[in-house]
């Protein structure tokens, strides 16, 4: 099971020795935005999802102005949920609502492109 110890431990390299500085900073401000464009999360459970602190999330919040328009648009309750325009797998070409960022309408499609193959 994914915890949030587990997930900041990712975001901050602790696990591995490696993203220490900025590019942790870099990646928590991007787990941060992405969580925040999402309204079924709520801000609080955001920093508990990432272990993170008021202290820092409010850092984070000063410093990248898309967070604070974000917040901002939450307060407000402005804030939609993204709509999904269906699009053209780049695959096989066929028509999709895509589900996060999918690019590909099918795992198999996915598999295809991955090994180079052409299934058009």
């Amino acid at each position: 099971m994914v915890t949030g110890s587990t997930i900041r431990a990712m975001l901050t390299g602790k696990s591995t020795g490696k993203g220490k500085g900025s590019d942790a900073n870099d990646l928590a401000e991007t787990a941060v935005l992405l969580l925040l464009r999402s309204p079924r999360f709520a801000v609080g459970e955001i920093l508990e999802l990432l272990d993170m602190d008021e202290r820092e999330f409010r850092e984070i919040a000063k410093r990248n102005r898309r967070i604070h328009e974000l917040l901002e648009e939450r307060r407000l309750g402005q804030l939609k949920p993204l709509d999904k325009e269906p699009r053209q797998c780049l695959q096989c070409r066929e028509w999709f609502v895509p589900y996060g960022a999918d690019r590909f309408c099918s795992d198999e499609c996915k598999k295809a492109d991955q090994l180079g193959l052409d299934k058009r």
